[in-house]
């Protein structure tokens, strides 16, 4: 059955990428503007999740000038190097249809909960026609899911540009349409809402931002709808029947 995911970043740091570049730094912060760019062609990011004990199962690129043709592997070790504990092999950085005026988002959900300190992300984006490769954010964090969302949610788009308006003239200017969710997904158990989805909730307010999958069963929609953004209205868990909570929210991306 698909879920809907939550996925909150681990914090964490660059410690090294190939070729070597201090904007491997801006790969720990929600700033879309502030981003790492590698080599077309081969390029590796080796990533410290620190030394107390964490858990994750995703790994997601945010922000990416990735081709469909490309290509990621992830791996996790003990040691610096960021190997010998899992691989991934060579994956397709993404399926389905990505809207033109979007970047790409690669998301690799990995198949057992992973405790390793390091996690190394290598790309390979040959002839890429920018010339570089460029990723905004790296989240790495443990999904917390729901049965989905339910039904009536709207998906939107928030239009940032500047519209003014005088006698006989109309300006704009244009700026970057967001896409939101205004969503509600229910039957959250007692357990999972006291010990997952409240303290998620209460750490991300409307500040923190937060990986969101409509559907973690359909990676060809990915593209168009999962986002990486903020609560952008007051959230709030409502208990509905005995053992059963609902969030109701709306969810808004940080950059297209």
């Amino acid at each position: 059955m698909s879920n809907t995911v939550f996925i909150r970043p681990l914090s964490f740091t660059a410690t090294s990428s190939t070729p070597v570049a201090g904007s491997a730094a801006n790969l720990a912060v929600d700033m879309p503007s502030l981003v790492w760019r590698g080599a077309s062609g081969i390029s590796n990011i080796i990533i410290d999740l620190g030394a107390s004990a964490v858990s994750y199962d995703y790994v997601a690129l945010i922000g990416t000038n990735l081709r469909s043709t490309d290509n990621v592997q992830v791996q996790t070790g003990t040691a610096a190097t960021g190997t010998g504990s899992y691989n991934s092999g060579l994956l397709t950085a993404w399926t389905g249809t990505k809207p033109s005026v979007a970047s790409a988002v690669v998301i690799v959900p990995l198949p057992a909960t992973r405790t390793e300190r390091y996690v190394r992300i290598d790309i390979t984006s040959t002839s890429n026609p920018d010339g570089y490769v460029q990723i905004a954010r790296v989240v790495i964090g443990k999904a917390m899911k729901t049965g989905g969302i339910d039904v009536d949610a709207e998906m939107g788009f928030v239009d940032q540009s500047v519209v003014t308006n005088g006698t006989g003239y109309t300006t704009v200017q244009a700026l970057p349409v967001l896409t939101s969710w205004k969503f509600s997904t229910g039957w959250i158990s007692d357990v999972d809402w006291r010990q997952t989805f409240a303290p998620f909730m209460q750490a991300v307010g409307i500040n923190g931002a937060f990986l969101f999958i409509v559907d973690d069963g359909t990676p060809a929609n990915w593209q168009t709808d999962a986002v990486f953004g903020r609560f952008t209205t007051k959230t709030a868990g409502k208990s509905e029947f005995y053992n059963a909570w609902r969030i109701e929210a709306t969810v808004t991306e940080l950059a297209p």
